[in-house]
Protein backbone atom coordinates (compact mmCIF):
# COMPACT_ATOMS: atom_id res chain seq x y z
CA UNK A 1 0.00 0.00 0.00
CA UNK A 2 1.90 2.84 -1.59
CA UNK A 3 -0.78 5.69 -1.09
CA UNK A 4 -1.51 7.59 1.75
CA UNK A 5 -5.18 7.39 2.70
CA UNK A 6 -6.81 9.84 5.09
CA UNK A 7 -10.19 8.86 6.23
CA UNK A 8 -12.94 10.74 7.88
CA UNK A 9 -15.63 8.79 10.62
CA UNK A 10 -19.19 10.43 10.48
CA UNK A 11 -20.47 9.14 14.16
CA UNK A 12 -18.75 9.82 17.42
CA UNK A 13 -21.19 7.98 19.87
CA UNK A 14 -21.38 4.23 20.81
CA UNK A 15 -19.43 2.65 17.77
CA UNK A 16 -18.45 5.39 16.10
CA UNK A 17 -15.49 6.04 18.77
CA UNK A 18 -14.34 2.17 18.22
CA UNK A 19 -13.94 3.19 14.40
CA UNK A 20 -12.46 6.34 15.05
CA UNK A 21 -9.50 4.67 17.62
CA UNK A 22 -8.69 2.01 15.49
CA UNK A 23 -8.26 4.38 12.02
CA UNK A 24 -6.45 6.87 14.33
CA UNK A 25 -4.26 3.54 15.36
CA UNK A 26 -3.46 2.89 11.77
CA UNK A 27 -2.43 6.48 11.11
CA UNK A 28 -5.29 7.20 8.49
CA UNK A 29 -7.35 9.39 10.51
CA UNK A 30 -8.01 13.00 9.29
CA UNK A 31 -11.57 14.07 10.47
CA UNK A 32 -14.68 13.58 12.74
CA UNK A 33 -17.97 14.22 12.28
CA UNK A 34 -21.08 14.52 14.09
CA UNK A 35 -25.14 15.97 14.29
CA UNK A 36 -23.43 17.32 17.76
CA UNK A 37 -20.45 19.83 17.00
CA UNK A 38 -19.35 19.36 20.70
CA UNK A 39 -18.90 15.81 20.42
CA UNK A 40 -16.90 15.97 17.19
CA UNK A 41 -14.85 18.55 19.16
CA UNK A 42 -13.87 16.24 21.82
CA UNK A 43 -12.95 13.73 19.86
CA UNK A 44 -11.11 16.18 17.20
CA UNK A 45 -9.28 17.36 20.26
CA UNK A 46 -8.27 13.79 21.49
CA UNK A 47 -7.35 12.34 18.41
CA UNK A 48 -5.80 15.56 17.12
CA UNK A 49 -7.52 15.73 13.72
CA UNK A 50 -9.88 18.61 12.62
CA UNK A 51 -13.89 18.55 13.57
CA UNK A 52 -15.85 18.95 10.02
CA UNK A 53 -19.67 19.40 9.27
CA UNK A 54 -21.15 17.19 6.62
CA UNK A 55 -20.45 19.88 3.82
CA UNK A 56 -17.45 20.50 4.86
CA UNK A 57 -16.20 16.93 4.51
CA UNK A 58 -18.17 16.70 0.76
CA UNK A 59 -16.02 19.21 -0.53
CA UNK A 60 -12.79 18.41 1.48
CA UNK A 61 -10.12 15.75 -0.43
CA UNK A 62 -10.42 13.59 2.17
CA UNK A 63 -10.57 9.79 0.37
CA UNK A 64 -13.08 8.38 2.12
CA UNK A 65 -15.51 8.28 4.80
CA UNK A 66 -16.94 5.83 7.99
CA UNK A 67 -20.74 5.88 8.15
CA UNK A 68 -21.22 5.38 11.86
CA UNK A 69 -24.79 6.96 12.31
CA UNK A 70 -28.02 5.71 13.02
CA UNK A 71 -29.49 3.12 10.30
CA UNK A 72 -31.90 5.49 8.54
CA UNK A 73 -29.87 7.66 7.70
CA UNK A 74 -27.03 5.73 6.13
CA UNK A 75 -28.53 5.89 2.43
CA UNK A 76 -29.06 9.61 2.48
CA UNK A 77 -25.30 9.36 3.88
CA UNK A 78 -23.76 7.53 1.93
CA UNK A 79 -25.42 8.45 -1.52
CA UNK A 80 -24.59 12.11 -1.17
CA UNK A 81 -20.56 10.66 -0.37
CA UNK A 82 -20.56 8.72 -3.68
CA UNK A 83 -21.77 11.49 -5.27
CA UNK A 84 -19.01 13.48 -3.97
CA UNK A 85 -16.27 11.02 -5.03
CA UNK A 86 -15.63 9.46 -1.90
CA UNK A 87 -15.20 5.72 -1.11
CA UNK A 88 -17.17 4.83 1.64
CA UNK A 89 -17.22 2.33 4.51
CA UNK A 90 -21.28 1.84 6.04
CA UNK A 91 -21.56 0.06 8.87
CA UNK A 92 -24.52 -2.49 9.34
CA UNK A 93 -27.46 -2.77 8.01
CA UNK A 94 -25.91 -1.58 4.64
CA UNK A 95 -29.69 0.14 4.27
CA UNK A 96 -32.93 -0.78 5.46
CA UNK A 97 -34.90 -0.34 2.00
CA UNK A 98 -34.31 -2.64 -0.41
CA UNK A 99 -34.53 -0.47 -3.46
CA UNK A 100 -31.71 1.97 -1.61
CA UNK A 101 -29.10 -1.01 -1.39
CA UNK A 102 -29.71 -1.16 -4.96
CA UNK A 103 -28.99 2.08 -5.39
CA UNK A 104 -26.20 2.53 -3.77
CA UNK A 105 -24.38 -1.13 -5.84
CA UNK A 106 -25.33 0.90 -9.00
CA UNK A 107 -23.85 4.06 -7.33
CA UNK A 108 -20.66 2.76 -6.64
CA UNK A 109 -20.05 0.86 -9.68
CA UNK A 110 -20.64 3.76 -11.85
CA UNK A 111 -18.52 5.99 -10.03
CA UNK A 112 -15.84 3.58 -9.50
CA UNK A 113 -16.22 4.15 -5.75
CA UNK A 114 -15.17 1.79 -3.42
CA UNK A 115 -18.34 0.78 -0.75
CA UNK A 116 -17.35 -1.83 2.15
CA UNK A 117 -20.09 -2.34 4.55
CA UNK A 118 -19.13 -3.39 8.79
CA UNK A 119 -20.23 -7.08 8.23
CA UNK A 120 -17.47 -7.29 11.03
CA UNK A 121 -17.56 -11.32 11.93
CA UNK A 122 -16.72 -11.59 8.15
CA UNK A 123 -12.97 -10.57 9.64
CA UNK A 124 -12.69 -12.25 12.73
CA UNK A 125 -9.81 -14.67 12.66
CA UNK A 126 -11.94 -17.51 13.81
CA UNK A 127 -14.00 -16.89 11.04
CA UNK A 128 -11.71 -16.80 8.35
CA UNK A 129 -10.53 -19.94 9.80
CA UNK A 130 -13.92 -21.86 9.93
CA UNK A 131 -14.31 -20.44 6.35
CA UNK A 132 -10.83 -22.18 5.17
CA UNK A 133 -11.79 -25.38 6.96
CA UNK A 134 -15.24 -25.25 4.60
CA UNK A 135 -13.58 -24.26 1.55
CA UNK A 136 -10.92 -27.02 2.18
CA UNK A 137 -14.10 -29.79 2.70
CA UNK A 138 -12.92 -30.97 5.89
CA UNK A 139 -16.27 -30.76 7.44
CA UNK A 140 -17.52 -32.41 4.62
CA UNK A 141 -21.02 -31.46 2.17
CA UNK A 142 -22.20 -28.73 4.48
CA UNK A 143 -25.72 -29.58 5.48
CA UNK A 144 -26.99 -27.55 8.80
CA UNK A 145 -25.68 -23.87 9.76
CA UNK A 146 -27.13 -22.59 13.23
CA UNK A 147 -26.33 -19.35 14.80
CA UNK A 148 -27.44 -17.49 17.66
CA UNK A 149 -26.85 -13.51 18.72
CA UNK A 150 -28.35 -13.12 22.34
CA UNK A 151 -27.88 -10.34 24.88
CA UNK A 152 -30.09 -8.75 27.40
CA UNK A 153 -30.68 -4.73 26.44
CA UNK A 154 -29.36 -2.38 24.48
CA UNK A 155 -32.78 -1.55 22.98
CA UNK A 156 -32.91 0.50 19.49
CA UNK A 157 -35.80 1.39 17.94
CA UNK A 158 -34.57 3.16 14.83
CA UNK A 159 -34.12 -1.21 13.52
CA UNK A 160 -35.70 -3.79 14.84
CA UNK A 161 -33.58 -7.11 16.53
CA UNK A 162 -33.82 -8.81 13.04
CA UNK A 163 -32.02 -5.79 11.38
CA UNK A 164 -29.84 -4.54 14.26
CA UNK A 165 -27.91 -8.17 14.92
CA UNK A 166 -29.26 -10.86 12.21
CA UNK A 167 -26.39 -8.51 9.45
CA UNK A 168 -23.97 -10.48 11.12
CA UNK A 169 -25.05 -14.27 10.73
CA UNK A 170 -26.28 -14.00 7.61
CA UNK A 171 -23.24 -12.57 5.94
CA UNK A 172 -21.06 -15.52 7.52
CA UNK A 173 -24.05 -17.56 6.28
CA UNK A 174 -24.29 -16.65 2.79
CA UNK A 175 -20.42 -16.67 2.78
CA UNK A 176 -20.25 -20.54 3.79
CA UNK A 177 -23.09 -21.71 1.97
CA UNK A 178 -21.61 -19.60 -1.25
CA UNK A 179 -24.95 -19.26 -2.12
CA UNK A 180 -28.29 -17.50 -2.57
CA UNK A 181 -31.05 -19.18 -0.41
CA UNK A 182 -34.06 -19.86 -1.94
CA UNK A 183 -36.94 -18.68 0.76
CA UNK A 184 -36.75 -17.67 4.24
CA UNK A 185 -39.50 -18.13 7.35
CA UNK A 186 -39.55 -15.77 10.25
CA UNK A 187 -41.29 -15.67 13.48
CA UNK A 188 -40.50 -13.52 16.36
CA UNK A 189 -42.05 -11.50 19.45
CA UNK A 190 -42.01 -8.25 20.55
CA UNK A 191 -41.66 -8.32 24.26
CA UNK A 192 -41.09 -4.78 25.39
CA UNK A 193 -42.77 -2.31 22.82
CA UNK A 194 -45.95 -3.86 20.70
CA UNK A 195 -45.10 -3.84 17.28
CA UNK A 196 -41.04 -3.90 17.83
CA UNK A 197 -39.95 -7.47 17.37
CA UNK A 198 -37.32 -7.59 20.21
CA UNK A 199 -37.23 -11.36 19.55
CA UNK A 200 -36.93 -13.27 16.27
CA UNK A 201 -36.30 -16.92 14.70
CA UNK A 202 -35.33 -17.49 10.96
CA UNK A 203 -35.58 -20.25 9.02
CA UNK A 204 -33.41 -20.52 5.66
CA UNK A 205 -33.57 -22.91 2.99
CA UNK A 206 -31.10 -23.25 -0.01
CA UNK A 207 -31.69 -24.76 -3.25
CA UNK A 208 -28.52 -27.68 -2.67
CA UNK A 209 -30.77 -28.93 0.35
CA UNK A 210 -28.62 -26.64 3.10
CA UNK A 211 -30.64 -25.32 5.73
CA UNK A 212 -29.48 -22.49 8.40
CA UNK A 213 -31.28 -20.52 11.22
CA UNK A 214 -30.90 -17.63 12.87
CA UNK A 215 -31.63 -16.98 16.58
CA UNK A 216 -31.64 -13.36 17.61
CA UNK A 217 -32.77 -11.65 20.82
CA UNK A 218 -32.31 -8.73 23.17
CA UNK A 219 -34.64 -10.65 25.68
CA UNK A 220 -31.88 -12.93 27.10
CA UNK A 221 -30.47 -13.88 30.34
CA UNK A 222 -27.32 -13.76 29.15
CA UNK A 223 -24.79 -12.87 26.53
CA UNK A 224 -24.29 -15.61 23.53
CA UNK A 225 -22.66 -15.33 20.58
CA UNK A 226 -22.34 -18.95 18.43
CA UNK A 227 -22.16 -20.38 14.92
CA UNK A 228 -22.31 -24.29 14.47
CA UNK A 229 -21.76 -25.67 10.59
CA UNK A 230 -22.73 -29.48 10.43
CA UNK A 231 -21.41 -31.27 7.77
CA UNK A 232 -21.21 -34.69 6.47
CA UNK A 233 -18.09 -35.48 7.67
CA UNK A 234 -17.57 -32.78 10.79
CA UNK A 235 -19.02 -30.13 12.67
CA UNK A 236 -17.13 -26.95 14.14
CA UNK A 237 -18.12 -24.65 16.45
CA UNK A 238 -17.72 -20.68 16.52
CA UNK A 239 -18.53 -19.37 20.09
CA UNK A 240 -17.21 -15.39 20.18
CA UNK A 241 -17.86 -15.44 24.04
CA UNK A 242 -15.46 -18.30 25.22
CA UNK A 243 -11.31 -17.47 25.47
CA UNK A 244 -9.64 -17.83 21.85
CA UNK A 245 -7.74 -20.88 22.68
CA UNK A 246 -11.81 -21.93 23.03
CA UNK A 247 -13.65 -19.55 20.07
CA UNK A 248 -13.34 -22.32 17.38
CA UNK A 249 -13.78 -26.17 17.97
CA UNK A 250 -13.80 -28.86 15.30
CA UNK A 251 -15.87 -32.29 15.79
CA UNK A 252 -14.80 -35.13 13.42
CA UNK A 253 -18.37 -37.33 13.59
CA UNK A 254 -19.39 -40.56 12.32
CA UNK A 255 -22.50 -42.11 12.58
CA UNK A 256 -22.38 -45.64 11.94
CA UNK A 257 -25.70 -48.44 11.81
CA UNK A 258 -25.55 -51.26 14.87
CA UNK A 259 -28.29 -53.59 13.72
CA UNK A 260 -30.15 -51.25 11.56
CA UNK A 261 -30.29 -48.58 14.05
CA UNK A 262 -28.44 -45.44 12.67
CA UNK A 263 -25.54 -44.74 16.20
CA UNK A 264 -23.42 -41.67 16.70
CA UNK A 265 -19.73 -41.97 17.59
CA UNK A 266 -18.63 -38.53 18.25
CA UNK A 267 -15.04 -37.52 18.56
CA UNK A 268 -13.81 -35.37 20.94
CA UNK A 269 -13.05 -31.63 19.79
CA UNK A 270 -10.27 -30.31 18.53
CA UNK A 271 -9.08 -26.87 19.10
CA UNK A 272 -8.21 -24.51 16.30
CA UNK A 273 -5.65 -22.39 16.82
CA UNK A 274 -6.44 -18.49 16.17
CA UNK A 275 -4.20 -15.44 16.09
CA UNK A 276 -5.54 -13.49 18.89
CA UNK A 277 -6.43 -10.27 16.48
CA UNK A 278 -8.76 -7.50 17.10
CA UNK A 279 -11.43 -8.06 14.38
CA UNK A 280 -12.41 -4.17 14.31
CA UNK A 281 -8.52 -3.34 13.36
CA UNK A 282 -8.50 -5.94 10.58
CA UNK A 283 -11.92 -5.03 9.52
CA UNK A 284 -10.75 -1.03 9.21
CA UNK A 285 -7.12 -2.10 7.76
CA UNK A 286 -9.09 -4.48 5.02
CA UNK A 287 -11.12 -0.85 4.20
CA UNK A 288 -8.19 1.05 4.07
CA UNK A 289 -5.86 -1.30 1.73
CA UNK A 290 -8.94 -1.61 -0.39
CA UNK A 291 -8.96 2.19 -0.79
CA UNK A 292 -5.55 2.76 -1.48
CA UNK A 293 -5.22 -0.14 -3.64
CA UNK A 294 -8.78 0.10 -5.64
CA UNK A 295 -9.64 -3.65 -4.95
CA UNK A 296 -12.75 -5.32 -4.45
CA UNK A 297 -13.72 -5.53 -0.48
CA UNK A 298 -14.56 -8.94 1.23
CA UNK A 299 -17.88 -6.94 2.20
CA UNK A 300 -18.29 -4.87 -0.84
CA UNK A 301 -21.83 -3.20 -1.75
CA UNK A 302 -22.48 -7.08 -3.82
CA UNK A 303 -22.62 -8.69 -0.66
CA UNK A 304 -24.07 -6.46 1.25
CA UNK A 305 -26.79 -6.51 -0.69
CA UNK A 306 -26.76 -10.32 -0.93
CA UNK A 307 -27.79 -9.61 2.94
CA UNK A 308 -30.43 -6.97 2.49
CA UNK A 309 -32.21 -8.85 0.07
CA UNK A 310 -32.48 -11.91 2.78
CA UNK A 311 -33.38 -9.34 5.69
CA UNK A 312 -36.25 -8.18 3.00
CA UNK A 313 -37.41 -11.52 2.20
CA UNK A 314 -37.33 -12.42 6.31
CA UNK A 315 -38.98 -8.73 6.90
CA UNK A 316 -42.10 -9.81 4.86
CA UNK A 317 -42.40 -13.46 6.44
CA UNK A 318 -42.49 -12.00 9.48
CA UNK A 319 -45.16 -9.14 8.67
CA UNK A 320 -47.38 -12.33 6.44
CA UNK A 321 -46.56 -14.90 9.00
CA UNK A 322 -45.74 -16.73 6.21
CA UNK A 323 -42.83 -18.43 3.77
CA UNK A 324 -41.02 -16.26 1.64
CA UNK A 325 -39.25 -16.67 -1.54
CA UNK A 326 -35.91 -14.42 -1.66
CA UNK A 327 -36.73 -14.07 -5.51
CA UNK A 328 -40.44 -12.96 -5.20
CA UNK A 329 -40.25 -10.04 -2.59
CA UNK A 330 -41.48 -6.57 -3.40
CA UNK A 331 -38.68 -3.92 -3.23
CA UNK A 332 -40.58 -1.45 -1.37
CA UNK A 333 -42.06 -3.72 0.95
CA UNK A 334 -39.50 -4.14 3.52
CA UNK A 335 -38.82 -0.59 4.36
CA UNK A 336 -42.56 0.05 4.23
CA UNK A 337 -43.31 -3.06 6.89
CA UNK A 338 -40.48 -1.61 9.11
CA UNK A 339 -41.74 1.66 8.88
CA UNK A 340 -44.66 0.51 10.26
CA UNK A 341 -42.98 -1.59 12.68
CA UNK A 342 -40.86 0.92 14.28
CA UNK A 343 -43.17 3.71 13.97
Amino acid sequence: MNTKISVAVIGCGYWGKNLIRNISEIGALAAVCDHNPDQAKKFAVEFGVAAKTLDQLLASDIHAVMIAAPAGQHFSLAKKLLLAGKDVFIEKPFTLKLADALELQSLAKNNKRCVMVGHLLQYHPAFRSLARLVQRGELGKINYISSSRLNFGHFRYDENILWDFAPHDLSMILALASAEPREVFASGACQVEPGAHDTVNLNINFADGLQAQVHVSRMHPYKEQKLIVVGSSGMAVFDDCLPWEDKLKVYQHKVTEHAGVPMPNPASAISIAINPLEPLKLECQHFVESVANRSKPRTDADEALSVIKVLHAAQQSLQNNEKTAIAQTKILATGEALAAEIG
